[in-house]
């Protein structure tokens, strides 16, 4: 019986964290949540639904070329087609929430991945190691990678 109710419970908690624009994770809003993607800015930069506004977001860590650079429709694609309009997690910087210019900063997951690592991976951004971030080791390991197996940016622009 005790069982049954726990079902219960959960269903509802379900059903209720779903019904809303934002879902919230197992975690606290302060360190990981879910959130639509409302588009695509440029190979690092997006737009989410954050607390019923649209937000600019960060991703940290990478660095994808800018609109009059090489590759930087490319990039914006790629990304694109990662996590355009999809629900994603963000995930905060425990030390820094927004860059200078007021977008957040966050690590972006979506279907089990890391979706700067992957820009990084297939060449559609560098690693940028300009300001320190818990995944700048792997990230410079997945940079030279694309580099050494000419991927990407590292192919067509240079």
């Amino acid at each position: 019986m005790l069982g049954k109710n726990y079902f219960i419970l959960f269903s509802l908690l379900l059903i209720s964290c779903t019904a809303s624009n934002e879902i919230k994770s197992e975690f606290s809003e302060d360190t990981v949540s879910f959130y639509q993607v409302l588009r695509i800015v440029d190979g690092d930069t997006v737009v989410v639904k954050y607390k019923d506004e649209p937000e600019y977001v960060r991703i940290i860590g990478i660095d994808a070329p800018e609109k009059e650079e090489c590759f930087s429709s490319e990039s914006a694609e790629r990304l694109s087609e990662l996590i355009g309009r999809k629900t994603v997690i963000l995930e905060p910087k425990s030390d820094e929430d927004r860059d200078k210019y007021d977008r957040l900063l966050r690590y972006i997951l979506s279907d089990g991945k890391d979706i700067g690592a992957e820009l990084i991976k297939e060449g559609y951004a560098r690693n940028y190691s300009r300001f320190p971030h818990l995944k700048l080791k792997e990230y410079e390991a997945f940079e030279q990678k694309a580099r050494e197996d000419n991927l990407g940016l590292w192919r067509e622009c240079n």
